[in-house]
């Protein structure tokens, strides 16, 4: 059972998302408004993943733990 293109589109623009504050991490945790740190989206990062995003996370957080960063062309 396949995607069908609204789930790749969604999947590609929380990916996306994931990816934006993964690269903000640091400065949403340091100057991030207060609500930031008790947001919804935190438990997918720490507790749970989220299906879409879980290889972007992985990815990213094996690069970064190697000292690198990801960025767009």
């Amino acid at each position: 059972m396949g995607l069908d293109k609204r789930d790749e589109k969604h999947a590609a623009q929380m990916q996306q998302l994931v990816f934006a504050i993964l690269n903000s991490a640091d400065y949403l945790k340091a100057n991030g408004h207060p609500k930031w740190k008790s947001s919804i989206i935190q438990t997918y990062f720490v507790y749970r993943g989220y299906e879409p995003t879980n290889q972007v996370i992985q990815t990213f957080n094996f690069v970064d733990s190697r000292g690198y960063k990801i960025t767009e062309k």
